[in-house]
């Protein structure tokens, strides 16, 4: 499921977090080019424990480019 999701400014790509509704499960965060939908980054976050502060701990292991799928979805 996407949670967050943003276009990159100044380019044709598009950045989406996304993982499993329900359960404790890894994080990923995609950038995809919108003409022809090709994959041109991905990084994924190992579940993070429960007793943990989620946003604190994926803007501390994921690079910056996914900064405004992250912000999307914390806005949600």
């Amino acid at each position: 499921m996407v949670f967050g999701w943003c276009f990159v400014k100044g380019s044709d790509t598009v950045v989406y977090r996304y993982q499993f509704p329900h359960g404790v499960t890894p994080i990923g965060f995609d950038m995809r080019r919108l003409k022809d939908g090709k994959l041109l980054r991905r990084v994924r976050v190992q579940p993070i424990k429960p007793d943990e502060d989620e946003s604190q701990v994926i803007r501390a292991k994921v690079p910056a480019w996914t900064r405004c799928a992250q912000d999307g979805a914390a806005a949600k």
